[in-house]
Order: C-alpha cells, then sequence, then structure tokens
C-alpha cells in the first residue's frame, strides 16, 4: 500500500478548527537548530519531520501546532540532542512544557496511552505496552497523580531502558543496509538513491531519491520523458529493495513497528521540475509533473507487501 501526502497538511487552531500547517516552516527551523549547535548530517532532519508528516497525513487532523512543536521537542531530547531541543524551542517560541498539561492529575491505562500516543512517534503496537510498563512503574512509585510532562518523561526513560548500551542516541543508527548487485552499487554510488542510517529509538526506515543525479548517472543527459520513464523502474525496485531490508532490520528488534510506514522521499524535486521543464510551457510542465508523480505512485504501489509513504521535498 502507498500512502501520499497531500501537498497541503493541517493542523489544529487554537479554537479547535482545521488550519494549513506550516511543514517547510517547520524543516527550516530543525534544520536551523542542528546548524547552530554543529551537526552537520542533515538526513537527521528527514528523521524527525517523517515523524510528523505521518500524524498529519489525514484530511482531518489531530494535533495543534503547538502539540507538533512538542512531538518534535520530546523527540529531539530523547533521541540525545537536547541542546538542538533547547535552540529549536527557542526557534518556535516555545516554553518549556508547551503543549503539555502541567496539572498532576489522576491517571489511569486510557490516560497513559493517550498522552504517550500523542506525544511520543510510537508504532501502534508499541503503545499500549509502554503505557502498561508505565503503569507498572507508577504504582511502584505509590504515585496516583502524574502529569503530561511527567508522563511523557517516564515513557522516554523506560524507551531508553529497553535500548542496548551503545545505543542510547539517534547518532548510534544502526549502519543502512542495501542490496547487492552492480545495478544497486551504481545507483548508492552515485546518490540518485541514499540509504539513510536506522535510529535505534524511533525506527523508521527511509530512502532518498534524488532524479537529478539518476538522470545524470543513467541517462547521460536529458534526452526525453520517455527515456527518463523508462528507466525509473529499476530505481524504485532497488529503493523498494532497500526499505524491505531496512524493515527487516527494524523488525527483528522491534516487532510492534510493524504497522509504522517505510518512507521514500524524493528530494529537490521542484528544483528538477524546473531543470528539466525548461523550453516547455507552463501546461506542459504541469503535465509532466502529473505524470511524473502518477509514474512514482504506481512503482511504488505495485512492488512491496508493505506500506509506503511517498513525499516529495
Amino acid at each position: 500500500m502507498i500512502l501520499i501526502p497531500s501537498e497541503r497538511l493541517f493542523a489544529l487552531d487554537g479554537s479547535g478548527q482545521r488550519t494549513s500547517y506550516d511543514f517547510d516552516g517547520l524543516c527550516e527551523d530543525l534544520r536551523d537548530a542542528f546548524s547552530r549547535n554543529g551537526v552537520c548530517d542533515m538526513w537527521l532532519v528527514n528523521q524527525f519531520t517523517l515523524t510528523v508528516e505521518e500524524r498529519l497525513r489525514g484530511d482531518e487532523p489531530s494535533l495543534t501546532e503547538g502539540e507538533i512543536d512538542s512531538l518534535v521537542s520530546s523527540v529531539l531530547a530523547a533521541s540525545g540532542y537536547a541542546d538542538v531541543s533547547k535552540t529549536f524551542m527557542e526557534l518556535r517560541g516555545m516554553d518549556a512544557i508547551s503543549g503539555l498539561q502541567v496539572a498532576m492529575r489522576p491517571w489511569d491505562s486510557h490516560r497513559l496511552a493517550d498522552v504517550l500516543g500523542s506525544r511520543l512517534p510510537l508504532a501502534p503496537g508499541q503503545v499500549h505496552g509502554l503505557a502498561t510498563r508505565c503503569s507498572v512503574a507508577l504504582t511502584g512509585l505509590g504515585l496516583q497523580f502524574a502529569s503530561d510532562e511527567f508522563i511523557r518523561e517516564l515513557g522516554i526513560h523506560l524507551l531508553h531502558r529497553q535500548q542496548s548500551p551503545a545505543k542510547e542516541t539517534i547518532s548510534d543508527a544502526v549502519d543502512m543496509v542495501v542490496p547487492t548487485g552492480e545495478d544497486a552499487d551504481n545507483l548508492l554510488s552515485n546518490r540518485a538513491l541514499v540509504a539513510y542510517p536506522i535510529a535505534p529509538l524511533f525506527p523508521r526506515a527511509q530512502v532518498a531519491i534524488d532524479l537529478k543525479a539518476f538522470v545524470k548517472a543513467e541517462c547521460d543527459e536529458w534526452h526525453s520523458e520517455l527515456l527518463l520513464f523508462g528507466k525509473l523502474p529499476e530505481l524504485a525496485g532497488n529503493a523498494i529493495q532497500i526499505l524491505a531490508q531496512q524493515r527487516k532490520t527494524i523488525l527483528e528488534q522491534n516487532p510492534d513497528f510493524d504497522k509504522c510506514p517505510c518512507h521514500a522521499v524524493v528530494t529537490k524535486y521542484a528544483d528538477f521540475i524546473e531543470t528539466y521543464g525548461q523550453g516547455m510551457s507552463l501546461r506542459e510542465r504541469r503535465g509532466f509533473d502529473k505524470r511524473l508523480r502518477q509514474l512514482l505512485s504506481a512503482l511504488f504501489e505495485s512492488g512491496p507487501d508493505f506500506e509506503i509513504m511517498l513525499g516529495y521535498r
């Protein structure tokens, strides 16, 4: 199954009404936060924004803009980037408990699952198990009341206790796994495909697709739409194989992530359309864009037996 996010993402405003969400602004602030803290691995921005895109992919949003920011800052801190999280919060005008209910209230299993599921990018099957472990911990501590912030931090603490001591942060991600074969090696070495590492705490299978690099490597130069479209099945097939191997690696350690989508992200897509649409009329360029998206969607939908979210940056 393929999931195609709409070109516009939505969140809830202060009055609970649906409003357009500035996803590009979120990505820019994340890049800025990482850069200000000397972190140059920009694939990390994708790692964190993918979890937001998963939450906003439907037409009926369930999170406010403040809750989205809180989700991102929580995941940053939980993944070993507390300084980046602090900078991100400053850029977004957040306080330390933005989006959280700070009052101490009685807790039960339903509230624990609701807080953990909305504040952390957990797999559907992971929420119940983590809520149960939080319940055991709170009972053991003799606590009848807890704030949302405490529940979130407790959940993060328990997640870290599951990890190998050698893999405490996203920086200790599992080495990427790639298919063997000359075609795949060429695509990877030419950066037409990039297989991202797998983060240990909130793992996602993800591969980046650079169409400009693909055309340069496989087509020598731009000749025609027909030539490009004839070669795209090879590109998509290798991308799916990478995702399948990454997914297998994730499920060996985290079976609960079976329902999480894998991600294929076409990077610098607008730049590709602009570059190779030169000489086309506006109508022709829009037609080229539409046909290319339709073919990519068809290729990623027909191949795997697992869910892929196809996105464009």
